[in-house]
């Protein structure tokens, strides 16, 4: 798979990165469908190849992100030829990478919360109660 893309130009790495870095130079994250990486692919605004997701957690994760309109799901018996040139195609395919961008923005967006104040305060007011 790794010559054949490499033939279209899609760039593969052989060494794990960072991977704010990784993402932050490509159009595409391609992923096992796990939630920290979907949630990562969702925030930084990138179309998400899922590819053979195992479990019936990442499943439903590749379900949501097809729904979303920023994902595509390559199942094993999908595999051919030709894959490399579908996964260029859906790389720059500007509805799926424009969805990507305004997700992205969404969810920047949102209100900071910081969680353990939340939980402090709701603790507060229950023992407030009690006394």
């Amino acid at each position: 798979i790794e010559e054949n893309l490499s033939k279209t130009g899609v760039v593969v790495h052989r060494e794990p990165l960072p991977i704010q870095q990784a993402l932050s130079g490509c159009h595409l994250f391609l992923h096992h469908g796990s939630a920290g990486c979907a949630v990562q692919g969702l925030t930084l605004g990138r179309a998400q190849l899922l590819f053979l997701p195992g479990d019936a957690e990442k499943r439903l994760i590749c379900n949501a992100l097809v729904d979303l309109g920023v994902a595509k799901f390559i199942q094993s018996d999908e595999l051919a030829p030709d894959l490399a040139e579908e996964i260029k195609a859906f790389c720059f395919d500007q509805k799926t990478l424009q969805r990507a961008r305004t997700l992205a923005g969404q969810i920047a967006a949102r209100p900071s919360v910081d969680p353990i104040t939340t939980i402090t305060d709701h603790c507060d007011a229950l023992l407030s109660k009690l006394a």
